[in-house]
């Protein structure tokens, strides 16, 4: 499963934000979960169009199964149960690679 999460640059870590030139453009972030077991939604309604933001999310390991929980500005929420690895990749809208 991949995760896809525009990415606005107001949130890069210091570290990134400093080791990078596309601070004012478009930001993607692809976040691939390697061995989903389940998926679960709530509160998901119709809003139209209109970008739903990340509110907050949560991580925690529990023997070996992995919990990413992340809440909308909406209430919508989305909980991940997985047990592999997170692989991550911040692509700018010029298609550049960023290093994080």
């Amino acid at each position: 499963m991949t995760l896809a999460i525009e990415w606005d640059s107001v949130w890069l870590p210091e570290k990134i934000k400093k080791s990078t030139n596309i601070i004012d453009n478009l930001l993607f972030l692809f976040i691939r979960l390697i061995g989903v077991e389940q998926i679960n939604t709530a509160n998901y309604v119709d809003i139209g169009y209109v970008s739903r933001t990340i509110a907050s999310s949560e991580f925690e390991e529990v023997q070996g199964k992995k919990f990413l929980a992340i809440d909308d500005v909406f209430g919508g929420q989305i909980n991940i149960v997985y047990q592999g690895q997170e692989i991550f990749l911040a692509v700018g809208q010029d298609k550049s690679i960023l290093a994080i």
